[in-house]
């Protein structure tokens, strides 16, 4: 709330603010002003939250198309295959995060966590699916 506050003295908007400073309202109002919601955040690893900007997205979709062009495999179905995991960990955060209000949870970084128990499944275009791969903590030999 001390941003908002620099913001609006940095740029001269009037307020209704005393000295400055925001009331312990005012972020209700913003939120509700906003259709914002409180949700707790799915955490991903700070690499994993990079991945997800539009433009290396879309730099993933471009590479893509060229390999599936250069391997004619837009008629094999059976030939592609993606692999996901999605990781279980004991002690989740219990931080909160705000967000628009009827889309899913934002995600959060967290560090790699040895707690966790992994799973990964594949599928192919086709339909067919791989067993899954279930991951628990390792141990030190």
């Amino acid at each position: 709330m001390e941003l908002v506050g620099h913001y609006i003295a940095k740029n001269q908007i009037d307020n209704p603010f005393k000295n400055g400073i925001l009331g312990a309202d005012w972020f209700i109002s913003f939120k509700n002003r906003h259709n914002l919601s409180i949700k707790k955040p799915q955490t991903v690893e700070n690499l994993r939250k990079k991945a997800c900007n539009p433009w290396i997205i879309y730099t993933y979709f471009d590479l893509l198309k060229k390999t599936m062009d250069e391997l004619g495999l837009h008629d094999k179905p059976s030939q592609i295959w993606n692999l996901d995991e999605t990781s279980f960990s004991k002690d989740p955060s219990k931080t909160k995060v705000v967000g628009l209000r009827g889309f899913a949870s934002t995600r959060t970084i967290s560090s790699p966590g040895k707690d966790n128990t992994t799973v990964l499944l594949g599928c192919s275009a086709a339909g067919d699916k791989t067993p899954p791969l279930i991951i628990f903590k390792g141990k030190n030999v």
